[in-house]
């Protein structure tokens, strides 16, 4: 009797663990129906008699897996909710609160219910980290390793890479530019992480074939290379000692500062001065050495401004000279700050028998 009742006891357990694993099966499926009911079919519907057998418990558990596994999407999400779609081209808008990542371009774009608005990246086309030109010698640069983005795709070189002048590997187009004229070099980097020379200077402003705004790219076939600066060379194809530099950040300072012009303009402003041979096509920002004298104990002053501008103020002041007075000779010096025109182009106005102006360095417009 004793065993008989044991036995009996330990089937009630055995029958409780079940009861507890079918309940918690039907509670996962009555969750799962209800936050899928749109999608998830029942394979069983369960009345107070029925028998609960393998068959009936694994298909309804198969129908939620299939669900689950490979249908949600937008349209069986909670109120409120939607997925990120990634897609090869954006679909007809109309959704609005759709998201979809677009994989040729890289960009977000978020339906408004009526178009697709792509949104900004918080990264693209910009030098992050370092990439400064190095002097070498007279045929030779480095490009320091750094973090820039060809659109928004990001390139990252920790070592420093040597460009050759003469050099056709280091040419973009595979050829170095035979020797016969002074001109800028512009330097590039592609997707590929690695610097390459050009002869042309950027012409797009982003991977996309835009020519608004500021130019940061050169197209070469269909690749777009990022440009990070510029050399100067002479006829001889040769960086010559006197166009040594030194850059920090988006600054390039001569080593010796460039001779621009020493005429006086007496009370007028001058006519258009190019600074193209010192300051390249990237660049309509530089700092300029400036010296003005006068005899007879009159004061004397210089001032700069870009080729076209319609600043008139001849007094000293501002980011101009001022004018002072040593012994007999009214006398003027520093530096001073002044944009260019688009071609690099300045004017001065002085008041003075002696003037000197140099260019001392410039900054790029591309970082």
């Amino acid at each position: 009797m004793r065993v008989a009742l044991v036995h009996v006891l330990r089937k009630c357990e055995k029958l409780e663990e079940r009861m507890k694993k079918i309940l918690i099966g039907l509670l996962s499926l009555f969750l799962t129906v209800n936050c899928y009911a749109t999608q998830v079919t029942q394979h069983t519907t369960y009345a107070t008699t029925s028998e609960v057998n393998s068959t009936n418990l694994n298909g309804n558990l198969q129908n939620i897996i299939t669900v689950v596994n490979g249908n949600l999407d937008s349209t069986n999400t909670a109120s409120g909710f939607k997925f990120m779609e990634v897609l090869g081209a954006l679909p007809a808008a109309g959704t609005q609160g759709r998201v979809v990542f677009l994989t040729t371009d890289n960009n977000l774009y978020l339906d408004n219910g009526s178009a697709f608005n792509a949104t900004v990246l918080a990264i693209g086309d910009i030098i992050s980290r370092d990439f400064e030109l190095v002097y070498a010698n007279t045929t030779t640069l480095t490009v320091n390793p750094g973090t820039l983005y060809v659109g928004s795709s990001q390139v990252n070189t920790t070592a420093t890479q040597t460009l050759t002048i003469a050099t056709d590997s280091n040419w973009i187009d595979g050829t170095a530019v035979a020797a016969g004229t002074a001109a800028w070099y512009y330097v590039y980097v592609g997707a590929d992480e690695v610097a390459k020379l050009e002869e042309t200077a950027p012409a797009y402003s982003d991977t996309s074939g835009s020519t608004a705004g500021t130019k940061l790219y050169h197209k070469e076939g269909t690749t777009y290379y990022r440009c990070i600066g510029a050399v100067r060379v002479n006829t001889s194809n040769e960086i010559p000692a006197a166009n040594k530099w030194f850059q920090s950040g988006n600054y390039i300072a001569w080593d010796i500062p460039v001779s621009l012009t020493s005429t006086p303009s007496s009370g007028a402003w001058s006519g258009a001065i190019s600074c193209a041979a010192s300051i390249p096509s990237i660049s309509t920002r530089g700092t300029f050495g400036v010296y003005s004298a006068r005899a007879e104990n009159q004061p004397t002053l210089i001032n700069i401004r870009p080729n076209g501008s319609t600043f008139t103020d001849t007094v000293p002041g501002g980011t101009y000279g001022y004018a002072d007075v040593v012994g007999s000779t009214g006398v003027v010096g520093g530096m001073l700050e002044s944009f260019t025109d688009s071609s690099q182009q300045i004017q001065h106005y002085d008041l003075a028998t002696t003037i000197q102006i140099s260019i001392k360095g410039y900054y790029l417009n591309i970082r």
